[in-house]
């Protein structure tokens, strides 16, 4: 990796993009079947066990 592939990388990151499903759903007639991302994570899906 060169020092103008990171700085490509950084610029990318840096951008103010939005971004929706509204393109998958359109084109693969998708909707989506399960919890929304908010309540899965306080229902402990992504929880760590120690």
């Amino acid at each position: 990796m060169t020092v103008t592939d990171v700085m490509s990388i950084g610029t990318f990151f840096g951008m103010d993009l939005a971004a929706t499903g509204t393109a998958t759903r359109t084109l693969l007639g998708w909707a989506p079947t399960g919890p929304a991302l908010v309540d899965d994570l306080d229902a402990g899906a992504c929880a760590i066990s120690r």
